[in-house]
């Protein structure tokens, strides 16, 4: 503008020279003209010196719009020597300067303070004016929810970071349960087979002390015979006693009479001779059975007395054998209660190995599930987790067992083949939430509503596998009576 105007005024001087110079050639010498050139060029060179004067804060105003243009606001114009409206225009820019640097600084500080969590800090609007104002009241409502995004932030952080450790944590505490269930399952499959065993030792016994029982009572009978003939025996011990003793009388009768009659035949003389030998014979057979009867008589004393014997044994053998049935039937009664014992214990040791084979699997699927949650929450920063979930349905750890010992266990079970469906379908839908994880579920809504379905529909399954598993150790226990 300036080399503008001073092309102008020189235009002008031009201008007014030829004038001048073109009078004087046309009337000659000329001192009034030659002073009117020598003002004209004097007029133009002062001209030019105030316009320079006049236009040296526009020169500065475009070297300060140059720095504002480059975003620096720190400069300004001073000196302004004049109120004329260049130097008003340079006032006001000054002023427009102090308002965007103030602007600007609050606005880049208290946006910085927020960033590094002093949220407390606040642009000032004071002093400024108009739209300066109300852009920092707009900007101060924008950093409280700055504010308040970065707490929620702040707090999810925090809450995913416990979430990560309780998840991290559980899993470890999970794995101990899990060794610490397979430990149980092992003492309890020993215990079953210990009880097992018990049982068919207890069923063993009590056959044997059933036969025991049998062959005590035959005893206990043949001893009640036995009984019963020594007791007939005695009471025909005593009557031949009493025989004897008849026989005794007879004898000494017989003597007795022998004897009168040798008496009588001494009286009688030569006529009583044979009847006197008769009578000596008589005699004599008197005395043999009475020597006879008292053999016999201390004989049948003697049996007697073994008679006795035999019937206090007797007697003493009954009560010992009626005792002895009396104890081994109460033995009986005690091997039947173990018997029953042994085999209830050994339902409830295969209820409680059931039940620990139910929860053993219920640990390896919630360990499964929690590694599919922490594939989500670590992302690509430990790939371990997605690697372990990866596992197809057949060579995971609960499949794995129902091909196995859940067959022998649970085979026979309505539960045992429902349990293969919901179970697939649980890894179906992990493996689709692994691959939803790929498509950029940051930024995009659908795309998280779809991992939430798939691990939506993972828990429901989860829940069936559950009640699957609970019912099916509820089933074998009814099959088992």
């Amino acid at each position: 503008m300036q080399s503008r105007l001073f092309a102008l005024l020189w235009s002008l001087s031009a201008l007014t020279l030829v004038g001048v110079l073109y009078a004087l050639w046309q009337s000659g010498t000329d001192w009034i003209l030659a002073t009117i050139l020598v003002l004209a060029v004097g007029l133009t060179l002062f001209a030019q010196n105030r316009i320079r004067a006049w236009l040296e804060p526009i020169a500065r105003l475009n070297r300060l719009t140059s720095e504002v243009v480059a975003g620096r606001f720190e400069n300004r114009i001073t000196d302004i020597r004049h109120e004329d409206e260049i130097g008003r225009l340079c006032w006001n820019v000054n002023d427009m300067l102090d308002q965007l640097e103030a602007f600007f600084r609050d606005e880049t500080t208290a946006f910085r303070e927020h960033l590094s969590g002093h949220f407390y800090r606040k642009a000032f609007p004071n002093g400024l004016h108009g739209g300066f104002r109300k852009g920092l009241e707009s900007h101060n409502q924008l950093l409280d929810n700055i504010a308040e995004v970065q707490r929620e932030k702040m707090r999810n952080l925090l809450i995913t970071r416990i979430q990560q450790l309780n998840s991290s944590n559980l899993l470890t505490n999970l794995a101990s349960n899990q060794d610490d269930l397979m430990k149980v399952n092992t003492e309890m499959q020993a215990v079953l087979e210990l009880a097992t065993a018990t049982a068919a030792d207890a069923e063993d016994s009590q056959n044997t002390v059933s036969q025991v029982v049998v062959y005590l009572n035959d005893i206990s009978q043949r001893i009640q015979y036995v009984a019963n003939g020594v007791a007939e025996l005695n009471d025909r011990s005593q009557e031949i006693t009493k025989a004897v003793q008849l026989i005794t009388a007879i004898a000494n009768q017989t003597d007795l009479l022998a004897l009168n009659a040798a008496i009588e035949a001494a009286r009688a003389g030569e006529a009583g001779r044979g009847f006197a030998v008769v009578a000596d014979e008589v005699r004599t057979l008197s005395e043999n059975t009475k020597s006879a009867s008292e053999s016999i008589g201390q004989i049948m004393g003697s049996f007697a007395t073994a008679t006795r014997g035999m019937q206090e044994d007797s007697d003493a053998m009954r009560e010992m054998a009626s005792t002895s049935s009396e104890v081994i039937g109460d033995m009986e009664g005690r091997f039947a209660h173990f018997a029953d014992s042994a085999r209830e214990t050994r339902q409830r040791a295969t209820r409680a190995r059931d039940m620990g084979f139910g929860s053993l699997v219920k640990v390896d699927h919630v360990i499964y599930k929690q590694r599919a949650y922490m594939a989500i929450h670590v992302g690509d920063e430990d790939g371990s987790y997605r690697e372990a979930v990866k596992v197809d349905h057949h060579n995971c750890r609960l499949g794995k067992w129902y091909e196995s010992t859940g067959r022998e266990s649970f085979g026979a079970t309505r539960s045992y083949q429902a349990l293969e469906r919901p179970h697939a379908q649980v890894h179906t839908q992990v493996h689709q939430m692994l691959d939803q994880l790929d498509q950029g579920w940051e930024s995009d809504l659908e795309v998280q509503e779809a991992i939430l379905e798939s691990m939506r529909q993972t828990e429901a399954a989860s829940l069936q596998v559950m009640e699957m598993v609970d019912r099916m150790v509820v089933e074998k226990q009814e099959n088992e009576g």
